[in-house]
């Protein structure tokens, strides 16, 4: 896969997010394939795997998750994945249509969506097409607040690539746009983007 994903799982950015993990390739009946990765997480001993299946044919990945707990006790966990594409002037981010407001991570500063009306993220993005990755000079992180589409996708104009994922959004409760802004230069150790 191009640019990479990032499994979070059973919380937050995982300890081990730089390790290798337990790998495993299955040739499925109907000629697919897929490729289990995951580990046994050691902080709950909760096992987590994904699949990331290639249909013949077929110009999609699909993606499936499984966890067990493993102990007598209860655990809580978040799971989700960063996918990184590449990016560029003519990217441009697709939040399903009926969504009007983005969020911070917090839920507690909001955008107007997709075109600004108030300061977010440590700049004015009033009159701001937040739509365009060219327009997010810095890091931002923009959750779609209200929507009901299952889908959260990205188009480049210059490349004629597309980019969509699609998942039920009453089991997948979050869609969200995170950019770096542009890098011109290396970043510093510690810093995320």
């Amino acid at each position: 896969m191009s640019g990479g994903v990032e499994w979070n799982i059973p919380h937050h950015h995982r300890a081990s997010s730089q390790l290798p993990v337990d790998y495993r390739m299955v040739d499925n009946a109907d000629g697919s394939k897929t490729l289990w990765i995951g580990e046994t997480e050691l902080r709950h001993r909760l096992k987590w795997e994904v699949g990331l299946t290639l249909f013949p044919d077929k110009s999609y990945i699909e993606a499936t998750a499984n966890i067990f707990n493993q102990t007598p006790y209860i655990q809580s966990f978040l799971y989700w994945a960063n996918v990184s594409v590449h990016c560029n002037k003519d990217y441009q981010v697709i939040f399903p249509p009926k969504t009007q407001f983005g969020v911070q991570h917090a839920k507690n500063k909001f955008v107007d969506w997709p075109v600004g009306k108030s300061h977010y993220g440590g700049l004015d993005r009033t009159g701001v097409d937040l739509n365009w990755w060219k327009n997010h000079p810095n890091s931002a992180s923009i959750f779609a607040w209200n929507f009901d589409d299952d889908f959260l996708g990205g188009y480049d104009y210059g490349k004629d690539a597309r980019t969509v994922h699609v998942a039920n959004h009453h089991v997948v409760g979050e869609e969200k746009n995170s950019s770096c802004g542009e890098i011109t230069k290396k970043p510093k150790c510690g810093t995320k983007c």
